[in-house]
């Protein structure tokens, strides 16, 4: 009986031997768990802000725009006397010519061969004439028909001569050349007498003006007010633009009328699709055809607080800025401003001079 209780005590273990084993196998076979990591709580990053202090200075309203060194008379080479077809163009624009310079020529090859055969029978005429002369007293019948003749030969020589420089054009004066009639450029076209078809600038720097172009809607409506900058009596401030120097002096300009030009000048017409400023002591090289820069101030405010104008806004019919409570957050602070440029505006009230403000 002792060794059937032996047996089953021995079968017993077994058994909880095995069904742990079998439980240990099942086990391994699940993945083994991951360790979560927790996250590390972070201080988020503080909003960084544009500032602005207000400073204290100047504001200018004003205009600036670009202009032209002009003569306001030209002289005008025209052909007085006849007309034709252009053969030649012997300037450019821009040329410049000294009095009595070939500019234009006119169809004239058989005028030339009529001339050049006229000037021969002269020639001709007037050796006969000497000889004549040589072998009979003066005053005999021989040598005063001699005379006749050649006077006769000489009259047709001047007259197609006359004729043939009608057929050019010369410089009246020196100067530079700003003008060609293009229309006769072409050679299809016939000059017509008269009509302008080189024009010189004399280079008298009297007749220089800074000339601006009216605007379309100016020429149409002559009574429509000029604007403030070219109003007949406005001072501008004008300074020459070019390559070679950086940043030239300013001089001074006023605008003044077309009977005003008229009057100093002399001439007698002034084109009235532009406005014109008289120059103060300018530049001793100034020349026609030089590009001038001017500035019209309307208005200034000097020793004002003054800040961007990207600072402000409107809302509602007030006007506000940004300034930064102790928590860093914007909040709107109002303000009252003056005067107005492209870049900056007074600060009339609602600001002091050191305060910071947020852009944008």
């Amino acid at each position: 009986m002792r060794k059937a209780m032996f047996w089953k005590k021995l079968i017993c273990v077994l058994v909880i031997l095995g069904a742990v084993a079998l439980f240990a196998t099942a086990c391994a076979l699940f993945p083994d768990e991951e360790n979560v990591e927790i996250p590390v709580l972070k201080t988020p990053k503080p909003v960084e802000y544009s500032l602005y202090k207000v400073a204290r200075g100047t504001i200018e309203t004003g205009s600036s725009g670009i202009g032209t060194v002009s003569s306001v008379y030209y002289t005008r080479a025209a052909f007085r006397n006849s007309g034709g077809y252009v053969s030649k163009f012997n300037v450019n624009i821009g040329d410049t010519v000294n009095e009595g310079d070939i500019l234009v020529e006119l169809d004239n090859n058989a005028l030339s061969l009529q001339l050049e055969e006229a000037e021969i029978n002269y020639e001709l005429q007037k050796l006969s004439y000497e000889d004549t002369c040589s072998k009979y007293p003066e005053g005999s019948v021989y040598v005063r028909q001699a005379a006749l003749n050649l006077k006769k030969v000489e009259n047709v020589y001047l007259a197609i001569k006359e004729t043939y420089e009608n057929t050019i054009l010369r410089a009246p004066v020196s100067g530079v050349v700003v003008y060609i009639n293009t229309k006769y450029s072409t050679g299809n076209s016939q000059v017509v007498a008269g009509e302008t078809v080189v024009a010189i600038d004399t280079l008298d720097k009297k007749y220089l003006y800074v000339t601006f172009s009216k605007t379309l809607e100016a020429l149409n409506n002559p009574s429509l007010d000029p604007p403030e900058e070219f109003r007949v009596g406005t001072n501008l401030k004008l300074q020459r633009l070019t390559v070679d120097v950086e940043e030239e002096a300013q001089f001074d300009g006023v605008v003044v009328s077309d009977s005003s030009i008229i009057e100093d000048t002399g001439i007698g017409y002034v084109s009235s699709a532009t406005y014109y400023v008289k120059m103060i002591n300018p530049p001793a090289d100034i020349a026609s055809g030089n590009t001038v820069k001017y500035t019209y101030t309307e208005a200034v405010s000097e020793d004002c607080l003054y800040i961007p104008i990207s600072a402000y806004s409107r809302y509602d019919g007030k006007t506000y800025v940004y300034i930064l409570d102790d928590n860093n957050l914007k909040v709107e602070k109002y303000v009252e401003i003056g005067l107005e440029n492209s870049t900056y505006a007074e600060v009339l009230s609602g600001l002091e001079e050191g305060d910071v403000i947020v852009l944008g």
